[in-house]
């Protein structure tokens, strides 16, 4: 229901010890129209954590994260999800795609749509066991989804409709959420709770979310783990080690000021947070021409018609964040996949 499954990779060396990533690239390269536009020679994305892919508008975001999950062809690289190629692991990986990327006037009900989180265990024509049952309504009362689950998907609210996609994602018991710009056409309030939900799921449960996101904010407030893109990883890491001045100067090509002495307030992630608000309207041209919404099929979405206490961030952020230098352009990507 995501994508394609990867070609074989190398086996995993038996000395390593310790939990899975949840996201391993090694070499990724990704382009559009013979142009290079995202490369990232190392990645990695820990598990039972809320991370977050941030920069600005243009930087490769959703490009990254269609790619690990093989909505996008790459020019080469290796991709592993929970440690393993997603071949082996596509029913433990859940996607919610941008909130257009979903056909929104297809006569289906919110609860029709939650369902279609258990298809990735039972098959789209074999009926729902009791089991399945109880995963979709835990699904819809945890997202608060519940009060509105009969009521047909083009008469929700752009708020409502994101908590029925992230419920179709819980429905799916999937070990990574994948999720691109879920709080899009979300109010505060809505988003509030959505973060709490995340946050929880990696902290009680230990799952792992992997989530673009352009409010710079939000992500230091709320989240554990970024990865900062412009065309390349510029750092990667523990939150506070990410969203410093330089990074982010390197990425939004503004110049930032420091952080201010015995202060709580940072005028760098404040200074992007503007930069990135100016241009958040277009986020959706991370994205390949057209390619959210041929993915929307493959995410598990509609189908379309014809036509807090966080995770203990004290001990992470000991270690520093992963700085990658400009990686050459490798040229335009081919068209065969090997991520």
């Amino acid at each position: 229901m995501i994508g394609r499954a990867a070609a074989p990779e190398p086996p995993t060396s038996p000395e390593r010890s310790g939990p899975r990533p949840a996201l391993a690239v090694t070499g990724l390269a990704v382009g559009y129209r013979g142009r290079t536009v995202l490369t990232v020679p190392e990645l990695t994305v820990p598990a039972g954590r809320l991370t977050a892919v941030v920069g600005p508008n243009g930087a490769g975001k959703s490009t990254l994260v269609k790619a690990a999950l093989g909505l996008l062809p790459s020019g080469g690289g290796v991709v592993r999800l929970l440690g393993g190629p997603l071949a082996d692991v596509r029913r433990r990986v859940a996607y919610v795609p941008q909130r257009d990327a979903v056909a929104q006037d297809f006569p289906i009900t919110a609860v029709q749509v939650v369902e279609m989180g258990r298809y990735p265990h039972r098959g789209w024509f074999r009926r729902l066991t009791r089991q399945d049952d109880l995963a979709v309504s835990e699904a819809l009362h945890r997202t608060g989804a519940a009060d509105f689950a009969d009521t047909p998907l083009d008469e929700l609210s752009g708020g409502q409709r994101q908590r029925v996609f992230l419920a179709r994602a819980l429905a799916q018991q999937a070990d990574l959420l994948v999720l691109d710009e879920p709080f899009a056409a979300v109010d505060t309030s809505t988003e509030a709770r959505l973060l709490a939900l995340l946050a929880e799921l990696c902290e009680r449960e230990g799952r792992s979310v992997l989530l673009v996101h352009h409010d710079l904010r939000t992500v230091r407030d709320h989240f554990d783990h970024a990865v900062l893109l412009a065309g390349r990883v510029i750092a990667d890491g523990p939150v506070s080690r990410v969203l410093r001045p330089e990074h982010l100067e390197t990425a939004y090509g503004i110049p930032m000021p420091g952080r201010a002495p015995a202060s709580d307030s940072d005028p760098a992630v404040d200074r992007a947070a503007r930069a990135a608000d100016g241009s958040a309207a277009g986020h959706a041209a991370d994205a390949a021409p057209g390619g959210d919404r041929d993915t929307a099929r493959l995410a598990g979405g509609a189908p379309r018609p014809a036509g807090t206490d966080r995770a203990d961030s004290e001990t992470a952020d000991r270690r520093p964040a992963t700085t990658n230098p400009p990686a050459p352009d490798p040229g335009p990507a081919g068209p065969e996949r090997r991520a």
